[in-house]
């Protein structure tokens, strides 16, 4: 089983197709894809911008989301977070890892972590922890869910 933080596999010749850096310069040249609309365009990299508007297809937006058709391979690709408000007000967070599991996301409150349990290659339970790309608190992400409908 591979590791959590080895997710994507990286290196010269691995099988993971290509996705730009949530910062930094879209690598047009990298990606296999030469159908995209937006090569070569000068606002590829631009996350506040819609993939029809240029931004590159890959990259996630800022609320994280890919264009429709790359959203299976994105899946494929990185461990996903889902958050959905629970029936007490609270929260429940769901990590989804590129083999298909899926596991339980914790919030330890005196690190401010998130963590799942996981199983090493020799079986044992270990704790993995997870840093979203915003460390927001679960109350900050459950405030930002009930706004938005």
């Amino acid at each position: 089983m591979s590791d959590f933080l080895s997710w994507p596999p990286l290196g010269g010749g691995s099988k993971t197709p290509y996705f730009p850096p949530f910062y930094g310069a879209v690598e047009c040249g990298e990606c296999k894809r030469t159908d995209c609309p937006s090569r070569g365009k000068f606002q590829r990299d631009r996350r506040d911008f819609t993939w029809t508007s240029g931004r590159c297809p890959r990259l996630p937006n800022m609320r994280g989301c890919v264009a429709e058709d790359e959203q299976t391979l994105y899946e494929r690709t990185f461990p996903l977070i889902f958050a959905e408000p629970g029936d007490s007000n609270d929260l429940r967070l769901t990590l989804k890892l590129p083999d298909g599991r899926r596991r339980v996301l914790y919030y330890n409150k005196t690190y401010k972590r998130y963590w799942f349990r996981d199983a090493d290659d020799d079986g044992e339970t270990v704790k993995r922890i997870v840093t979203p790309e915003r460390s927001d608190t679960p109350e900050e992400l459950l405030n930002l869910l009930t706004r938005r409908g």
